[in-house]
C-alpha cells in the first residue's frame, strides 16, 4: 500500500505482529519519533 501512495513510509518492526507498541515498544517509540521529526520540515511560519 506504501508503494501506492506519494511520500508514504512503510516501518517493518521484526518480532512484531499486531500490537508492535506492546511487543517492540522502544523500536516503535523510534519510528513514531523519527515520523515525527519530519512533520512540519520544509515548512515555513
Amino acid at each position: 500500500m506504501a508503494e501506492k501512495i506519494p511520500g508514504a513510509g512503510l516501518a517493518i518492526i521484526p518480532g512484531a505482529a499486531h500490537l508492535a507498541k506492546l511487543e517492540q515498544p522502544d523500536t516503535f517509540n523510534q519510528i513514531v519519533a523519527a515520523f515525527a521529526s519530519e512533520l512540519g520540515k520544509g515548512k515555513q511560519n
